[in-house]
Order: C-alpha cells, then sequence, then structure tokens
C-alpha cells in the first residue's frame, strides 16, 4: 500500500463476473472503478460491527436474516428519530420478511 495525504492505494483482485458488474456499474453511472470501490468502502467501513460480519460471511445465512433484520430496525429507528419517516421501518421489514425468509425469532421480554 502507498499513502500519500491520508489516502490509500490498494491492488485488489475480483472474479469476472464481479469486474463485468463493476464495468456495467461505471459506465451507467459515469463513474470511474477508484470512485465506486473507494465508495463502497467507505460506505462499509461505517456500517455497525454486525452487518460487516455478514457482507464478510462471518454468518451462517440462517442466523444472518435475523441479525439483518434487527440492523434494519436499528436503522429505521435511527432515522425515524431524525426525521419524520415513519413509513421507512414498514418498508425495511417488509424487504426482509419476502417469501424466502424464515419465522422472526420471538422477541425477548
Amino acid at each position: 500500500m502507498a499513502s500519500d495525504a491520508g489516502r490509500g492505494t490498494y491492488n485488489i483482485e475480483v472474479w469476472s463476473a464481479a469486474r463485468k458488474a463493476l464495468d456495467e456499474i461505471c459506465d451507467r453511472s459515469g463513474i470511474s472503478k477508484k470512485k465506486v470501490i473507494g465508495r463502497l468502502i467507505e460506505w462499509f467501513v461505517r456500517q455497525p460491527l454486525e452487518l460487516q460480519a455478514v457482507v464478510l460471511g462471518q454468518i451462517p445465512d440462517r442466523s444472518a436474516i435475523y441479525l439483518l433484520r434487527h440492523v434494519a430496525d436499528q436503522l429505521a429507528a435511527e432515522v425515524s428519530s431524525r426525521q419524520d419517516r415513519t413509513g421507512l421501518q414498514a418498508e425495511l421489514r417488509d424487504r426482509l420478511d419476502g417469501p424466502q425468509s424464515p419465522p422472526a425469532p420471538p422477541r425477548r421480554p
């Protein structure tokens, strides 16, 4: 890694399908690959540790849906407290409760 003025440069390897998808995103948005990847990394490091663990594949898929539901509830509550977006939490829950989602675990008293 080379560093200058607080920035770092990394060489990464991506599979062919991911590279093609990244090319399409960059072509469609008009943003360079470096910017897209940089923005993704900046977004990723700001996420809760639980969400980072899911993205990194450190949580089994069966458990991940429960964890993601919890994180979505927390994020929606944060947004609701800052702005009047009462439908956001319901929308996030609807997206997570799609037809393939297992039932929610019982809530602790």
